[in-house]
């Protein structure tokens, strides 16, 4: 779990029991500031997007520091607050680089490998604005964005070339108002947030609605508020 404003990453059992905590405030290796994704490869080694450091770091399924790469800036492997990460079936690093408003993808020991921006070097666009806010991949290889600007999800392949999109603006299921993260289970079932709509929908990886959507406003169990 990442706590933002304690700055550190706690770890529990499925039960709920505490088992150790990682970082505190500092820019030394191992601490955070403003840690604010995680996500974990298929050895357990875990990676925490150290979005005030402006890096990535990697530490041992005991939470022992590996390894960290990144600094401000724009350049290949530098960021601007990167605050998601999505690891695919390869191991290799995506990290939602938000003030660069790109992805970055990495090896799983910090190497840069490939990079998705809003224009490549031709100046063509990559189907999102201003306003991507989270990322996961699937097992077939896809990765899917959120691009809240356009209140939709963007899937691309491991190239980085956009394969669909579905949602738009609305209130009717299969569309958005503000989705704000997402997250893809074992057999491609996708789930995104729907701040607006106080909601979480899921789909289908072709991104055909699979089920109706869950949630709505209030503070019971089942409802949520934003």
């Amino acid at each position: 779990m990442v706590e933002v404003n304690n700055r550190r990453v706690q770890k529990f059992s499925r039960d709920g029991l505490f088992q150790f905590q990682i970082g505190g405030d500092r820019s030394q290796k191992g601490r955070f500031r403003a840690p604010t994704d995680l996500e974990v490869d298929s050895r357990g080694q875990v990676y925490v997007a150290d979005s005030g450091n402006n890096r990535i770091q990697k530490f041992t399924p005991e939470g022992f520091f590996i390894t960290t790469w990144g600094r401000r800036g724009s350049g290949p492997g530098e960021f601007d607050s990167p605050r998601g990460l999505a690891i695919d079936s390869e191991d290799e690093v995506y990290a939602w680089d938000t003030g660069n408003n790109r992805v970055q993808i990495f090896d799983e020991s910090g190497g840069f490998l490939r990079m998705w921006a809003a224009a490549d070097s031709a100046g063509t666009l990559i189907p999102w604005q201003e306003g991507l806010v989270g990322i996961d991949t699937g097992k077939n290889g896809s990765a899917y964005l959120v691009d809240s600007g356009r209140h939709r999800v963007v899937e691309f392949d491991r190239d980085g070339t956009p394969m669909t999109w579905w949602g738009g603006i609305g209130s009717e299921p299969g569309r958005f108002n503000a989705p704000r993260d997402i997250a893809v289970d074992l057999v491609e079932g996708v789930y995104v947030v729907d701040v607006n709509n106080k909601r979480i929908q899921k789909f289908s990886d072709a991104g055909a609605e699979d089920s109706s959507s869950a949630g709505s406003a209030g503070n019971s169990m089942g409802s949520g508020r934003q």
